[in-house]
Order: structure tokens, then sequence, then C-alpha cells
């Protein structure tokens, strides 16, 4: 989905979206970088963007200056995927000190050099009068974050969810029960904008509402058809249901959708609806694994795979 436009475009007061092309999965061919602002003062969200490419970092610049930017604090992120992070080097040309802000857990994957300071749940940011709440909402990486500006009514939620699309919560970054519980965290929060990390902004207190249901129904579909695809099959693994779950999978997904699987699968196991079995075995076997089981996941995730069963 193409959406790079820009420089800045203002969603609410003193917040400013930046959409910026960058290799990021499909459907979108972007990542968004939100400018929270106020006074000249401001904090930069996320950099997903090329470093190298002139033109988006001319856009940057042209972004910030849009926004009325004088005095950039620093860069906060809401999780550490490449496709957010990648331009972290070229903010820093503008300040060689200038702060990266992430959870502990993921402070370890921000690229390049300089000051990189933790960042937890409940900490209070300023930009001029304007105030940002960081908020714990893992799921889609472990130490994920949102952030939300309350008196503009705004939660920018990175990866928790985005427009139009589901968004990947996969083994090992993912953690489908954490997920779930953020997204009902952030809808409490009651917001008239949800600040994706791609595509557009969802406006409207009812949109939001909407918006977030709808993606936890998605989650709870998603896993009564493996429970569905598990009962059939009395035994199963991210690679054996894999088509029976996504039958019409387009084969260069298949290492993701096997991600995704494996989280869901660990999901039941701790909701204790499904338990650990041996994997399926041919008489061939003779209760050896052979090199052909342990190699059907092109990974090389299959030995780290769940085998689990319906609880009996």
């Amino acid at each position: 989905m193409s959406d790079v436009s820009g420089p800045a475009q203002p969603v609410a007061p003193g917040v400013w979206r930046v959409p910026l092309a960058g290799r990021t999965p499909p459907p979108y061919d972007h990542t968004n970088s939100w400018i929270v602002a106020d006074g000249g003062v401001a904090w930069w969200i996320d950099a997903g963007f090329d470093p190298d490419d002139a033109s988006v970092v001319a856009a940057v610049r042209s972004a910030l200056a849009a926004a009325g930017v004088r005095t950039l604090k620093g860069v906060l992120l809401t999780h550490t995927h490449a496709d957010h992070v990648r331009g972290v080097p070229a903010l820093r040309r503008l300040d060689p000190e200038l702060p990266v802000l992430v959870h502990p857990v993921e402070a370890e994957r921000v690229p390049g050099d300089g000051p990189v300071r933790p960042l937890q749940h409940g900490r209070r940011l300023i930009a001029g009068d304007r105030e940002l709440l960081a908020l714990a909402t893992p799921g889609h990486s472990p130490g994920h974050l949102a952030f939300w500006i309350e008196a503009a009514s705004v939660a920018v939620v990175g990866d928790l969810l985005a427009a139009e699309t589901s968004v990947f919560v996969g083994w090992p970054d993912g953690d489908v029960t954490a997920y779930l519980d953020s997204l009902a965290a952030v809808a409490d929060l009651g917001a008239e904008v949800l600040a994706p990390g791609h595509g557009r902004a969802v406006v409207g207190r009812a949109a939001v509402r909407h918006r977030i249901a709808e993606v936890i129904d998605h989650r709870r579909a998603r896993e009564a058809q493996i429970v569905a695809a598990l009962a059939e099959a009395g035994v199963g693994s991210p690679t054996s249901l894999l088509d029976a779950v996504y039958p019409d999978l387009d084969p260069a997904l298949a290492t993701l959708a096997r991600r995704s699987l494996h989280a869901h699968l660990l999901k039941l196991l701790d909701d204790g609806r499904v338990e650990r079995a041996e994997p399926a075995r041919t008489e061939a076997q003779s209760g050896t694994p052979t090199a052909t089981t342990a190699q059907a996941a092109p990974d090389g995730t299959l030995d780290d795979e769940p085998t689990v069963r319906p609880v009996r």
C-alpha cells in the first residue's frame, strides 16, 4: 500500500505523521515516523527509513521544518525491528549526541553509535508543554512501547496494529497473550486517534474502538482455526498445521506463517488447551527422528517447534 507523501501531515494539535519510504514487509512500502512537538521542541518517534537515501533524509529535514522544530530532544522507539530503527544513524547525523530511548530489553538492537537510554512503562516525557506517557505494550515484540499524548488524545502504537491489515505476531519475538492484553490496554485509553507504524491514522473514538475490536476478533478467529485443525489432525506442529490453517499461502510467506503458528501454539499451551506431544513418527523411523524430519522446516526452526495435541 503506497502512502508515502509529506513532508509532514498533522493528525492532531502537536502531532505530525511522517510516512517515509523504506524496506518493510508487504503490503506497505513505508514506515510512519511521528513528530510530537510544542514550542519548537520535539520528540521523533521511530525511524524505519534508509539512512543512505538522500531524498528520504531530505524529507526528514523538511518534516522537522514543517513542524516548526528547532530543538529535537531525542528519538523514541516503539520497538527495534529493522523497519523501525534503520534510520537512526541518519537522525544522529543531525546531532551525534542525540539520545535514543527504547525499552531496555531491546536496547542492544539499536543500530549505530551514540547514547541509548532505557525507557520504562510509566515514564513521562515532555516536549514544550506537550506530555507523552510511555506504555509497555508487548506482544509484537517483547519491549514494544506505545506513547499516549493525552492532551491530543493520540496513541502512537507502532506495530501493535495497522489501519487496514493485521500485523505479524510470531515466534520468537511475538507473544499472543501479551499482544491481546496490550490491545485491551490501548482500548481502555479511549483515544480519538490511533497512530500506527504503517498506513493511515485511525481517527474518531468509535473508529478506534471498532478497529481494536476487529484486530482482537481476527486473533481469536485464527486461534479457533488452529484449534479446529489440531482437533482434526490429533497432533500437530507449526509445520504440519501450515496447509490446514493457510491453504492458499504464498510460499514466500511460509516461514512467517510458521512463526505465527508457533506463537499461537505457545499461547494454547499456556492456556492449558493443548499439551506437549511427541512428533508423529513413521514406521520406518523406529522411534528416532530422521534427517528428513529434522529439516522439514526450511528456516531451520523445526527442532524448536512445539508439537502438541488437544488436552484429553
